[in-house]
C-alpha cells in the first residue's frame, strides 16, 4: 500500500508572555496587549480549528455596510479587537474603562490593560458624514490614545476611517465603521 503524504506549510507563531495572544511570527509587538515580542521564541502554530461550514461563514460575517434600508443616522463604529470581541460605538458617546459610577458610555473590559484605560478616554462622533475621534482631557493624562501609531494630544480630534489602527493605553483596536 501506497500512503498519500501531504506537505503541509508550517506556520511559526510567537505566544504573548503577559496574554496569552497568539501573534504571527515577524511580530515586535503584541498585537492585544503591546508587549515586546523581541525575545519570545517562535513555536510552530497549533493545529487550526476546522475551517467554518459556508452557513457559519454566513452568519458570523462581519458586515462591512448597512443595508439601503437603514439610515446614515444609525451609522456607527465598531472597535474590533484581535481576541474577536467587538464594542460599538455610536455618535457621541465616550470609551473607556468600565466603572459602575461615572464610566464610559462603551465601557471595555475583559481585556489584560483593561486597568491603564481611563475611565472616558475617548469620544466618536460623527460631522457631516466623516467620524472623528477626540482624545479626552483626563486630570493626569499618562495613558496615551494613538491612531494609526500618532498620538492624539487631550482635547484635540482627528478624523478616523474605516481599519484605522486605535490604540488606548496599549490596547489595539481595528475601527469598522458601518454606515455610509
Amino acid at each position: 500500500m501506497r500512503q498519500l503524504v501531504r506537505k503541509i506549510a508550517m506556520r511559526y507563531v510567537k505566544r504573548c508572555p503577559r496574554c496569552g495572544t497568539t501573534n504571527d511570527e515577524l511580530e515586535a509587538l503584541c498585537v492585544a496587549c503591546g508587549e515586546f515580542l523581541g525575545l519570545v521564541a517562535a513555536i510552530p502554530e497549533p493545529d487550526a480549528p476546522p475551517e467554518p461550514t459556508a452557513a457559519q461563514t454566513a452568519s458570523s460575517a462581519f458586515p462591512r455596510v448597512l443595508p439601503d434600508d437603514q439610515s446614515a443616522e444609525s451609522a456607527m463604529v465598531y472597535l474590533e479587537h484581535a481576541s474577536g470581541s467587538r464594542w460599538p460605538v455610536q455618535s457621541g458617546q465616550t470609551v473607556g474603562q468600565r466603572w459602575p459610577e461615572n464610566g464610559p458610555d462603551v465601557g471595555i473590559e475583559g481585556l489584560p490593560g483593561t486597568r491603564y484605560l481611563h475611565r472616558r478616554h475617548c469620544r466618536l462622533f460623527r460631522e457631516n458624514g466623516t467620524w472623528w475621534l477626540e482624545a479626552l482631557p483626563q486630570e493626569e493624562f499618562l495613558n496615551p490614545t494613538l491612531v494609526n501609531g500618532s498620538p492624539v494630544a487631550a482635547g484635540t480630534r482627528v478624523q478616523i476611517k474605516n481599519g484605522d489602527l486605535l490604540t488606548l493605553s496599549g490596547l489595539h483596536f481595528t475601527i469598522r465603521i458601518l454606515g455610509k
